[in-house]
């Protein structure tokens, strides 16, 4: 167990300040079964949440489950255990399932927030876009965590097609934590939606380059990609040799990497072969990801 309380803080900071391979070197010794069940509620939640920065999804989902098995009325657990459900979860339970007023008064500031905010997406994406709106004006007059709050109004503008808005409501969940990869992605997002690919691919490209975030360097990789698609020669050529430089540091940034994060990796490689035009990548990289396929039917 992460004992005594102010290890597990640490490890929270970690996370938060988005260094991701410090907090697994940290905690280690505890990704084994044994030391798995034997987390409080609150550490299963931080579990899991690192787990899924770390590229195991499925252990992601094994983590809230446990949590949510045990305690499901916890704040914590209720809000970043709520996409593992069962068949039949629709956006309409999702949204019914909303804490009142009275539960989100006795919540933390920054989990106020995440409520808020994120439930204003899922309003956006069934096209309620005038409860979105009221969500993400609470989740500002909250005063905390103004980068999600950005964030998720970034992408709530963005279901509207308002790409400008979406764009500078982007800048400032990035402004406000730069690095985190909601931010990234928000921004990322916006910009190729606008046409600015190059701005993209640049940016991420930096965020990428001293970053512990296996996601951040994947959409930097993706948007490399894209890039160099809308070029010829060498310059097509370049750009697919820094996606690839970059894709390279992938398997290092993810050490819990379940066969659904390393598909992706794979993915990356192909479209890089693929831009190379290099015939003996590409089949190499079919193969692998027949053989993951294969795994996961067979597994599944």
């Amino acid at each position: 167990m992460l004992k005594p309380v102010t290890q597990l803080e640490n490890i929270q900071r970690l996370y938060d300040r988005h260094e991701f391979l410090t907090a697994y070197e940290e905690t280690k010794d505890l990704w084994v079964p044994g030391a798995v069940r034997a987390l409080s509620t609150d550490e299963l939640v931080l579990a899991g949440r690192l787990a899924a920065r770390l590229g195991d999804r499925r252990l992601w989902r094994w983590l809230f489950r446990e949590a949510l098995r045990r305690e499901p009325q916890n704040p914590g657990v209720r809000y970043f255990g709520r996409y593992i459900r069962q068949r039949g979860w629709t956006p309409l339970k999702q949204i019914r399932s909303f804490p009142s007023q009275a539960e989100l008064d006795g919540f933390a500031p920054e989990l106020r927030v995440s409520f808020l905010a994120s439930h204003a997406v899922l309003f956006a994406s069934v096209r309620d876009f005038t409860s979105a709106h009221e969500c993400i004006r609470r989740a500002y007059a909250v005063g905390s965590d103004t980068a999600w709050a950005a964030s998720c109004h970034s992408d709530v503008l963005a279901l509207e097609d308002q790409w400008p808005a979406a764009l500078k409501a982007a800048q400032e969940a990035w402004s406000h934590n730069p690095g985190a990869p909601y931010a990234a992605q928000s921004l990322g997002n916006a910009l190729l939606h606008l046409g600015k690919i190059e701005e993209s691919s640049e940016r991420l490209a930096i965020a990428a380059r001293n970053s512990q975030s296996y996601e951040v360097v994947s959409l930097a990789c993706w948007h490399k990609c894209a890039l160099a698609e809308t070029l010829e020669g060498d310059e097509r050529i370049r750009f697919a040799h820094e996606a690839r430089a970059l894709a390279d540091a992938l398997p290092r940034l993810a050490p819990l990497a379940d066969r659904d994060t390393k598909s992706s990796f794979a993915m990356i490689y192909l479209d890089v072969a693929t831009l190379l035009d290099d015939q003996a990548e590409i089949e190499n990289g079919r193969a692998k990801l027949t053989r993951l396929f294969i795994v996961l039917c067979w597994r599944t």
